[in-house]
């Protein structure tokens, strides 16, 4: 319990920083993730994590970022998936560039997004 305690404070901590703004994602009361726009190495970083029951509303939460982005006058955002995952075409559509990434020690596929364009 401690650990999800940290977790929480870590991520209101990056709900006060200038251009991010982190919340829960509740579907009909429940809890099924949490989303975002956090500040990683310099960069505005898009965070969607949702339980995998709930993954076909992630399109709809990156478009709701997506404003966030716009609001805060970002010009470009980030998005990181795990390398094991499928390559998600309409951002590579709408991406200025996609690249491999090492985060943690793990690869990702990098997803650079300019927040006007998407």
């Amino acid at each position: 319990m401690e650990l999800v305690k940290s977790w929480i404070a870590s991520k209101i901590e990056v709900d006060a920083f200038d251009g991010c703004k982190v919340r829960a994602v509740l579907v009909n009361a429940n809890l099924a993730g949490w989303c975002g726009i956090q500040l990683e190495d310099g960069k505005y970083e898009v965070a969607i994590v949702i339980d995998e029951s709930y993954w076909g509303i992630g399109v709809k939460i990156f478009q709701d970022i997506m404003v966030w982005a716009k609001d805060f006058n970002h010009k470009t955002v980030f998005i990181h998936f795990l390398y094991t995952r499928p390559e998600y075409k309409f951002l590579r559509k709408i991406a200025k560039n996609v690249s491999q990434s090492e985060l943690y020690g793990s690869q990702f596929t990098t997803y650079e997004l300019e927040v006007d364009s998407a």
